[in-house]
């Protein structure tokens, strides 16, 4: 049976301290002052984790209200058409 790689995960949200975080295999990292600065890590982050993973890597940023307000995908878009 072959094993399927899941899609890595980067969360970005509010550190609940004024700054912002990413969430990542159940670690944080930051503090970040900005979410443009921590969006900005965590794409890089997913650059690189998406050439290794087949299933690709999403950045997910959390508002403070705890919604998902968007979604960036690299490699495998799980929502791409089956064609």
């Amino acid at each position: 049976m072959e094993s399927k790689m899941a899609r890595i995960q980067y969360v970005v949200g509010p550190n609940g301290a004024g700054g912002w975080r990413i969430s990542y295999a159940e670690k944080e990292f930051g503090p970040y002052r900005t979410q443009g600065e921590a969006i900005s890590a965590a794409v890089d982050a997913a650059h690189r984790a998406a050439a290794e993973n087949s299933e690709g890597a999403q950045v997910v940023l959390q508002g403070a209200d705890g919604l998902f307000l968007t979604e960036w995908y690299y490699g495998k878009n799980p929502y791409s058409s089956k064609s």
